[in-house]
């Protein structure tokens, strides 16, 4: 409970500093493509690495779903 508090804790300031970048560093007529394509990274992101995850859990060689559970952790 503890690690989902501080994973939330660094994902709560990811958009707003995201914004700021984007208003620093794109002229105005480009920062709405600027904002999609950021925001659509962060959800394909998480659509990759559920199919990932799932294959994982299939291949016998890396021991199923613990290999997965160690491995996502390890990025957390």
């Amino acid at each position: 409970m503890i690690v989902r508090f501080l994973m939330g804790c660094g994902q709560g300031v990811l958009v707003p500093c995201m914004s700021v970048l984007i208003a620093q560093w794109f002229p105005p007529h480009e920062k709405s493509t600027a904002v999609a394509i950021a925001t659509a990274g962060n959800q394909l992101s998480i659509i990759f690495a559920m199919f990932f995850t799932a294959e994982l859990c299939q291949v016998p060689i890396f021991d199923g779903w613990p290999t997965a559970f160690y491995l996502h952790g390890e990025f957390i």
